[in-house]
């Protein structure tokens, strides 16, 4: 009689010998960044998924609408008042009926001060800001990809003249398709300290 391991490995043999690499990579393309995150775990290659360029590529392009019966979908952020609890939801399906919680990245999920989402989504980025002027002491200003998961604090490079302060605020995120790179938009003012 066999062992309940040895029917295990002939059973994921079976289904390793029967599921076209192509094929799982198309199915894992359509699904919704909830059930991608929680597939993460089943095998090692599917989590270096979330690392892969092409399959990214591939992602973004089954979210793009072709017909009119595609289903957007929406960023909503929520502050709670009198609490300083700050959310994002992202909403989809036909009605926007579908509300998933997304976990800030770390710069913001600690603190307790407001932020903005600059612009909108750029190949699944988003640039979160803390709201008004920052200064020499500034705030983290984070791109942020929420199917990834992935962040990057953006540094601020502050000009330093004697004698003054420099405050700034965000006004604008792009992307620049000859560098193939973001781009954060802001103002800044001198602030004379004598």
């Amino acid at each position: 009689m066999e062992s309940l391991d040895e029917n295990m490995a002939t059973f994921n043999l079976t289904i390793n010998d029967n599921i076209p690499e192509d094929l799982v990579l198309k199915i894992l393309s359509k699904l919704p960044v909830k059930s991608l995150k929680r597939f993460q775990c089943v095998r090692k290659s599917w989590n270096n998924l979330l690392d892969d360029p092409l399959f990214i590529k591939m992602y973004y392009e089954n979210l793009m609408p072709k017909s009119e019966n595609f289903d957007s979908c929406i960023l909503l952020k929520q502050e709670i008042p009198d609490t300083n609890q700050h959310n994002i939801f992202l909403l989809s399906g036909k009605r926007y009926e579908d509300k998933t919680k997304l976990d800030l990245p770390p710069p913001f999920q600690d603190k307790n001060e407001g932020f903005q989402v600059l612009g909108s989504s750029i190949n699944g980025t988003i640039c979160l800001s803390p709201y008004g002027e920052m200064e020499n002491d500034g705030g983290n200003v984070v791109f942020w990809n929420p199917t990834t998961d992935e962040f990057k604090d953006i540094p601020l490079d502050l000009p330093v003249i004697d004698g003054y302060d420099f405050s700034f605020s965000c006004i604008g995120f792009g992307y620049d398709t000859l560098r193939d790179d973001y781009i954060l938009i802001r103002t800044g003012d001198y602030i004379s300290t004598k």
